[in-house]
């Protein structure tokens, strides 16, 4: 995991800077344009996609510093629904009687 979020990390800087770059020659988006609408400019696309590579980087941030975090998270959801020594819950016990049923008697 530690190595996965560094590489997060540095191609999210990469990508965050080529980014800006491409930002800078362009004209500035229109004041008041609602974010559904910044894929019909290009200076919205490159917005886009510098805020996408910002994510990458916080998420490299958290996994370089934090490796064994999406691992507990994932294998706490795995173990939900098993007992302390990792065993899943028994299944109701049959009766080996034929016929019988599993409720009670009237």
């Amino acid at each position: 995991m530690r190595t996965l979020g560094l590489a997060l990390l540095v191609g999210g800087l990469f990508g965050f800077f080529y980014c800006s770059k491409h930002l800078a020659g362009l004209e500035p988006l229109p004041a008041g344009i609602a974010v559904g609408d910044y894929m019909r400019h290009e200076a919205g696309r490159w917005a886009l996609a510098r805020y996408g590579t910002a994510l990458a980087v916080l998420m490299g941030v958290i996994l370089s510093v934090f490796p064994r975090a999406l691992v507990r998270v994932a294998g706490a959801l795995a173990y939900r629904d098993r007992d302390r020594r990792g065993h899943p819950p028994e299944p109701p016990r049959r009766s080996s009687v034929p016929g019988a049923s599993s409720s009670r008697p009237p």
